[in-house]
């Protein structure tokens, strides 16, 4: 199989040291694994432009500049709303008939098979019985049925990757930050841009679940790689290496790229060992790593 040439990836990111050494994570893997280059959307940051986006674009990389949606409520989650509106808007009118949506800290280990409709990553931890209130209580918040909300309980516990049709994405993403902005009362969860995200894509039918995705986390340096599962998600971390370790702009950043190896054949050592090699892949394009 194939990726299909109809669909674009896009990789919400932001202008910090943080997320442009993601994004060149992820430009290396969909290269390497789909032979696809991703648009990454970078936001505009209060610290200025990152060298490591001109250097991308050197070695074949495709950035977009996008201004901040973080909003009155410094929301920095709101941004990854804003990347599927300038991603829309931005390829109109290009051929191009879905987006897929991803956060920059996500790698491939083969090709995935994706709806051609409107769809998300199945996340479970949404309606635990911990969150079911804080669901419900902004579903209605919204004007939402409850009781539909909770029919379609597993449709709705989703995230990325988004599949988004062209022909809904911009009404979509703009639905998607209202929802935000009307759900998003200060208190701070990363994971609110998520529920708005499925109560947005309400407006437009039932979305399609995918299970397509295996996290990183406290045994992922133990864990097997599941094959049937080509995406990585490594947002949290594993007692062998952790991605917030590498936050810094500055201090010790020229170190991700020689991360621990970890075990072959564990979900740990699959994604390390890509950070690696894109390390070594963006300086032998002549883009030097080392800001």
């Amino acid at each position: 199989m194939i990726w299909d040439p109809e669909s674009q990836i896009v990789v919400a990111a932001d202008d910090h040291a943080y997320m442009a050494w993601q994004s060149v994570v992820a430009h290396y893997s969909y290269v390497k694994h789909i032979q696809h280059t991703p648009l990454i959307v970078a936001h505009k940051s209060p610290k200025g432009a990152h060298p490591y986006w001109k250097r991308l674009e050197r070695a074949g990389g495709r950035v977009l500049r996008a201004p901040s949606y973080r909003g009155p409520s410094d929301y920095l989650a709101r941004n990854t709303a804003g990347s599927l509106l300038e991603a829309a808007r931005a390829l109109k009118g290009s051929g191009i008939k879905r987006l897929v949506l991803v956060d920059g800290d996500m790698v491939l280990t083969g090709v995935p098979e994706l709806p051609t409709e409107l769809s998300g990553e199945h996340y479970g931890h949404m309606f635990y019985t911990k969150w079911r209130d804080y669901c419900l209580e902004r579903a209605a918040m919204v004007g939402l049925d409850v009781s539909v909300v909770e029919m379609y309980e597993r449709e709705l516990s989703i995230g990325v990757p988004y599949v988004v049709p062209m022909e809904i994405a911009e009404e979509l993403a703009l639905e998607w930050i209202r929802i935000i902005d009307a759900i998003y009362v200060g208190d701070k969860r990363w994971d609110a841009q998520m529920y708005a995200f499925s109560y947005a894509a309400l407006k437009f039918g039932v979305p399609k679940v995918t299970q397509v995705v295996q996290c990183d986390g406290a045994d992922s340096h133990t864990r097997p790689l599941d094959k049937s599962r080509p995406w990585i998600h490594y947002a949290y971390g594993s007692p062998l290496w952790r991605k917030q370790s590498w936050f810094s702009p500055r201090v010790g950043v020229e170190g991700v790229w020689s991360p621990p190896s970890g075990t072959p054949g564990t979900v740990a050592h699959a994604y390390l060992e890509q950070i690696r090699e894109a390390g070594k892949w963006f300086a032998r394009e002549g883009a030097p790593v080392y800001a």
